[in-house]
């Protein structure tokens, strides 16, 4: 029997009910959607984030908040997504957007990992790299402006680098979060609670980087399904009953182009709490209606078991965040399907030439044969194959495979090809297994110094 579209207490019914031998969950799968961004390869998540990408890259309407150290205004993987003028009538000059935090940027860098544009050719992909952003530097404007400004303009996602009372005596040294509400002073509580009301959206917070139990919960203050803390998996980060959520900590992204580099590798809960918030701006791409109730079960279901545990020996368990699979889940839980990304189909075959060695050159002992290619999107693999002129059967002599080759040089033992004129042919194929073809060199094989 197959039935579309049952409720999850319908399937639970079912499953308990002696009449039924098993009840199973197709699952629908799709090809993956590999960007053309260059340092792709080097992203945390990239295999959820293909299968998430089949299905939205994010929403121009959808916007996230960054609360945090600014943002390179002259960054080309974010200059495009971000919101210029909301963002300079929120912090009131330019200057004031800039991130002039280290010589990296920490705000730029977790803006990358939700919003750098997708699909430009350039550094990383954003997890919603067609969705907007907002900046709110807090080192220049309060957290009462930051989320009174955002209730007022309805933005339902806000990262927060750190929610910080900073007590009478404290010295601020870094990013701390207190997870527990009773040590908040009501400045940062009330304009919370009136963007949470407002809005009814999720405000992502890193959970520390404390290197063990924090504690704390925010069990009994009344907007607690708004705040989603985010650990890492690493042992420097935080742990504590407030934490459902992880995400990658140590994470290649984009950085401030003061730097020297456009993008770097950064480390932290800081830079793991990004993934939680651009996916719920996946999921509102999709189902703008969504409830923090709905990103809450919906992340917890197709999330992954993460398992910690107290000083005092008792065991939690929070979700490894799972993007791909749970954009899926809302999107076969929609009645009418959005239209899907407009990701190119790439069916252009990579140009490839043997560049070395050149026709008619002698070859003998070790030899180093170098091939180059290109394709307007990617190269996934090359391969090197030859032949005597005197057949046409194939020999297969190499492949190098990796994600963004531009070449490969492989050596071959030529001692183990028959002396004479050798063929040699090279392929590369693009992402969809499009195959180009070089034009063959042909050489001269000589190792029997008896035939000279």
């Amino acid at each position: 029997m197959v039935l579309h579209d049952l409720p999850d207490r319908k399937k639970e019914k079912m499953k308990k009910d002696p009449g039924f031998e098993y009840v199973e969950e197709e699952i629908h799968l799709r090809p993956e959607f590999i960007p053309n961004d260059i340092r792709f390869s080097l992203q945390a998540h990239r295999e959820s984030l293909e299968r998430a990408w089949y299905y939205t890259w994010g929403s121009p309407k959808v916007t996230i908040m960054y609360i945090d150290t600014g943002c390179d205004l002259d960054h080309p993987d974010l200059q495009e997504n971000m919101l210029y003028e909301d963002s300079l009538a929120l912090n009131g000059t330019r200057e004031n957007i800039q991130d002039s935090y280290s010589s990296t940027g920490h705000g730029t860098a977790a803006t990358g990992i939700g919003c750098a544009i997708i699909q430009n050719g350039r550094d990383i992909a954003g997890v919603a790299g067609r969705g907007k952003f907002v900046v709110a530097n807090y080192f220049r404007i309060s957290y009462a402006q930051a989320f009174a400004w955002a209730a007022e303009h309805g933005i339902r996602v806000i990262e927060i680098a750190s929610v910080h009372p900073t007590p009478p005596g404290y010295v601020r040294t870094g990013f701390t979060t207190y997870p527990d509400w009773q040590t908040y002073p009501r400045y940062i509580l009330d304009p919370i609670e009136y963007w949470a009301n407002a809005t009814n959206g999720i405000l992502s917070i890193p959970a520390g980087n404390s290197s063990g139990w924090t504690g704390g919960d925010w069990k009994d203050y009344p907007f607690k399904k708004h705040l989603f803390y985010v650990m890492a998996p690493n042992s420097w980060s935080s742990r504590g009953e407030f934490a459902r959520w992880v995400a990658p900590g140590e994470v290649f992204t984009t950085v401030n182009k003061s730097s020297g580099a456009t993008s770097g590798k950064k480390s932290g809960t800081s830079f793991a709490h990004p993934f939680v918030g651009a996916s719920i701006a996946l999921l509102l791409a999709l189902n703008p209606t969504l409830t923090p109730e709905d990103f809450d079960a919906n992340l917890w279901a197709t999330g992954l078991d993460f398992r910690f545990k107290n000083p005092s020996g008792v065991y939690y368990t929070a979700k490894s965040i799972n993007i791909g699979g749970v954009v899926q889940r809302v999107w076969n839980a929609l009645t009418v399907k959005p239209p899907e990304p407009p990701f190119p189909v790439n069916l252009t075959p990579p140009v490839v030439i043997i560049t070395s060695p050149t026709v008619r050159s002698l070859l003998y002992g070790s030899r180093t044969v170098t091939v180059t290619a290109r394709d307007n999107v990617v190269v996934k693999r090359i391969e090197l194959s030859g032949h005597p002129r005197s057949t046409s059967n194939l020999e297969f002599l190499g492949y190098t495979e990796d994600v963004y080759l531009t070449g490969a040089r492989f050596t071959v033992d030529t001692t183990r090809l028959p002396d004479g004129p050798y063929c040699l042919h090279a392929f590369a194929y693009g992402d969809r297994g499009q195959e180009g073809q070089a034009g063959r060199v042909v050489v001269a094989v000589l190792n029997d110094i008896s035939c000279v």
